[in-house]
């Protein structure tokens, strides 16, 4: 049984960056014949690029996209002394709001862009729990509890970057790159 098999009739609400982790997730899922819905996430300090890229591949794809913009809650944040990195703050907000909707939405999954070239986080995923499954598990982040109903997919487990890139050309899938996260100390192409 692939993991595929598993999301027979499931509704998966993916988390789209509009980049290319995210974009071949979803492309992977939507080939196997998965229900999908997008959410992606924009504040007044980001590049547009993303967006753009979220909404194109959307309408290309015929899925349906919930843009949440998340100023206000990295406002609060930050206009109270905030010192750190803000990528991480971010991703909590993000994670929230994700599980929020994806309950309002009856989604049984929430799909990531999470590829094997994130060693970190596979790390911490056999660290929490000994995870057997990479594809589907449990795992969000260390501040969000799941609720019972919820499972995190990661179909790009097995992917690293150039896997990804290979698989996006195949497919002829073209993607406008971004060129950083705003984390100065990890950046990486989106």
């Amino acid at each position: 049984m692939n993991i595929y098999d598993k999301l027979n009739k499931e509704l998966v609400l993916v988390q789209l960056s509009g980049g290319k982790d995210s974009i071949a997730a979803l492309h992977k899922l939507l080939n196997h014949g998965i229900s999908c819905k997008a959410i992606h996430f924009t504040h007044k300090w980001c590049y547009h690029i993303p967006t753009l890229e979220a909404e194109r591949i959307c309408r290309e794809f015929d899925v349906e996209i919930e843009i949440q913009d998340i100023t206000n809650e990295l406002s609060k944040v930050f206009l109270n002394g905030f010192c750190g990195r803000p990528c991480r703050v971010c991703k909590g907000i993000m994670d929230r709001i994700t599980v929020t909707y994806a309950e309002s939405i009856n989604a049984s999954y929430i799909c990531t862009g999470d590829s094997k070239s994130d060693r970190t986080l596979f790390k911490r995923l056999i660290k929490v729990g000994g995870i057997e499954d990479m594809y589907i598990n449990r795992y969000f982040n260390a501040s969000l509890k799941l609720p019972a109903n919820l499972r995190i997919l990661r179909p790009l487990a097995e992917m690293d970057n150039e896997d990804v890139l290979n698989y996006l050309s195949a497919n002829r899938i073209m993607v406008r790159r971004v060129g950083d996260t705003g984390d100065k100390y990890y950046e990486y192409s989106r």
